[in-house]
C-alpha cells in the first residue's frame, strides 16, 4: 500500500490472518557474503491521523524474521497480539488522547519494565517470608462468623492461643519458609511434643498445616511440609474423664453458702459450660421452666488510658447447636431467681447488640452483682471444693482435671444411666455429633445403677431427664 491509501478515508482490508502464515527462506547478499534468514508475513491494524486531523485505521502488511522458521512464526504471533491489544486499547481508551502504535509501544515497554521490577521485588520478598510473618498475615485475613452470618474479628483469647502455637516452634519460626527443610521442622516439633500434652500438640500441628496452606495460596511456599508431621489424636492417652460421684454432688450442695454458688451448681449440673452459665441474663429466662442460651462469656483487649486491659464480653456460644433452650425444673428455677436478686445492671458488650454500652442483669453474678469472671469464680469454686472435701488434680501435669467441664462429663454419664439414646444425648448435650457425646463425655456410673431405674421409667420426653435428675438429687 502506498502513501495515498494511508491518507484515504476509505478502509482497505486484506484477507490475511495474523499468525497463520508460513515462514519462507530468504537469501540476503551483503559485501561480506550471503546469509539466509526465515521471513514470515503478518498484518497489523494501525491508527493514524489524516491531513485533517481525523483518526482512521488501515491494515498494513508487515514482516517478522528469525534464524529459523519456528522463531519467525513465534515473532509473528507475538507482534500480531500486540497489534490486537493496541486496537482494543484505541477503541476503549475513554477520555485518554489517541496515540499512534509507536507511541503506545513506548509507554507499554516502560510499564512492563516497571511491572517486571515490581514482580521481581515481590518474588524476592516472598522468598524471605517466615512462619511468623505468614502467621501474622493469616491472622489479618481471617475472620470468624457469628450464628447470624455476620463476620467478626478473631477473639483475643483465640489470637493468644495461636500466637503461642507459633512461639512454641522456636527458632524455625524465623527461618524463611523457602529455606526450611522437613528435618528442621520435625526436630523442632519433637521437642514441642516432649514439653506439651498430646492434645495441644495435635492442635498445634493442625494450625501449622493451616498456615502452610495459606502460604502456598499466597505463593510464599511451594510445598506444605507441615502436612508430613505425624498424625496425632486430639484426645489424651487416658480418655477416662473425671466425673463427680453422687456423694460428692451432695457434699458440694450442702457446702454452698451463697445463692450465687447454688445457682452456678444448678446450671453446671444441667450441662452448661462455665462461659454459658455466667453469661446467662435475666432476658434469657423464657418462662418458669425454660432458659435460652444466647451468650458465652469471653474476654477482649480494650485500650484504656493506662494501657491494654482485658474486659469481659458476651460472645456467641461455642457452636450453633449450643444456642438452644434448656428445660429447668421449677424447684431449681427458684434458686436461679433468688440468685438474680443480687444482680446489678452491668455494662458488658454483646455480639448481637449494636448499643455501645448495653446493660445486663446476670443470673449468676459475683459478690458485687456484676458479671462473674472466671478467675474469681474459680477461686470461689476451689474454696467450695475444699469445704466439701472433694479433691481435684489442678497442677500442670498431664493428669490435670477441669473443674467446670467435669460437670458436663457427670451430666452426660447420668443421662446414659437414665437410658438416654443417641438422639437424646446429642440434643441434651447440645452437640453436633452424637458420637462425640458417647465417645468422649459419657461414662456409665460404677455406682448402684438400680438407683436410676425408677426415675428412668418416668421419662417420656427429653425435658423429663432434667426433671428426673432434680428429683433424684432431692430424694437423696
Amino acid at each position: 500500500m502506498g502513501r495515498k491509501s494511508r491518507k484515504s478515508s476509505a478502509v482497505r482490508k486484506t484477507n490475511r490472518i495474523v499468525g497463520k502464515h508460513t515462514a519462507h527462506k530468504v537469501e540476503r547478499r551483503t559485501r561480506k557474503g550471503t546469509y539466509t534468514i526465515w521471513r514470515c508475513q503478518y498484518v497489523g491494524r494501525v491508527h493514524e491521523p489524516d491531513v485533517n486531523g481525523l483518526w482512521q485505521y488501515f491494515e498494513k502488511r508487515l514482516y517478522a524474521q528469525g534464524e529459523t522458521a519456528a522463531e519467525a512464526e513465534k515473532r509473528v504471533q507475538e507482534r500480531g497480539d500486540l497489534y490486537i491489544e493496541y486496537d482494543d486499547w484505541f477503541w476503549n481508551r475513554g477520555s485518554k488522547p489517541p496515540k499512534t502504535f509507536k507511541d503506545w509501544m513506548k509507554i507499554k515497554v516502560s510499564h512492563d519494565r516497571e511491572a517486571s521490577k515490581s514482580e521481581a521485588t515481590d518474588y524476592a520478598n516472598r522468598l524471605t517470608v517466615t512462619l511468623t510473618i505468614a502467621h501474622e498475615m493469616y491472622k489479618k485475613n481471617r475472620v470468624r462468623y457469628n450464628p447470624s452470618g455476620s463476620s467478626r474479628e478473631l477473639s483475643d483469647s483465640h489470637i493468644r492461643r495461636i500466637d503461642n502455637y507459633v512461639n512454641h516452634m522456636g527458632e524455625i519460626a524465623e527461618i524463611p519458609l523457602s529455606k526450611l527443610n522437613f528435618h528442621e521442622i520435625s526436630t523442632s516439633f519433637a521437642q514441642v511434643q516432649r514439653e506439651l500434652s498430646r492434645g495441644t500438640c495435635a492442635r498445634l500441628r493442625a494450625y501449622l498445616i493451616t498456615v502452610g496452606k495459606y502460604s502456598i495460596l499466597s505463593e510464599f511456599w511451594s510445598k506444605n511440609l507441615f502436612e508430613h508431621l505425624g498424625t496425632l489424636s486430639f484426645q489424651p492417652v487416658n480418655r477416662e474423664k473425671r466425673i463427680y460421684s453422687l456423694d460428692e454432688i451432695d457434699r458440694l450442695w450442702f457446702a454452698a453458702r451463697t445463692d450465687q454458688q447454688r445457682a452456678l451448681l444448678i446450671l453446671l449440673r444441667l450441662g452448661l459450660r462455665f462461659g454459658e452459665a455466667t453469661a446467662l441474663t435475666s432476658e434469657d429466662i423464657i418462662d418458669e421452666v425454660t432458659i435460652q442460651i444466647r451468650y458465652s462469656q469471653a474476654r477482649k483487649s480494650v485500650r484504656l488510658s493506662d494501657g491494654l486491659r482485658l474486659q469481659p464480653e458476651l460472645a456467641p456460644p461455642k457452636t450453633v447447636s449450643s444456642m438452644a433452650k434448656i428445660h429447668v425444673p421449677q424447684r431449681w428455677m427458684a434458686y436461679l431467681e433468688k440468685s438474680l436478686e443480687h444482680a446489678r445492671p452491668a455494662h458488658v458488650q454483646a455480639w448481637d447488640i449494636a448499643a455501645e454500652d448495653p446493660k445486663h442483669l446476670f443470673v449468676v453474678p459475683n459478690a458485687a452483682g456484676l458479671i462473674w469472671q472466671e478467675a474469681t469464680a474459680l477461686a470461689s469454686m476451689k474454696r467450695l471444693l475444699s469445704r466439701a472435701g472433694v479433691t481435684f488434680h489442678l497442677d500442670g501435669s498431664d493428669g490435670r482435671e477441669s473443674i467446670w467441664h467435669s460437670f458436663r462429663y457427670t451430666y452426660a454419664s447420668e443421662l446414659v444411666a437414665l437410658g438416654a439414646n443417641d438422639i437424646d444425648l446429642r440434643y441434651l448435650m447440645r452437640h453436633t455429633d452424637a458420637n462425640l457425646t458417647k465417645d468422649v463425655y459419657a461414662r456409665v456410673r460404677m455406682e448402684d445403677k438400680s438407683m436410676y431405674v425408677k426415675y428412668a421409667k418416668k421419662i417420656k420426653l427429653p425435658s423429663d431427664y432434667n426433671l428426673a435428675l432434680a428429683e433424684f438429687d432431692e430424694n437423696r
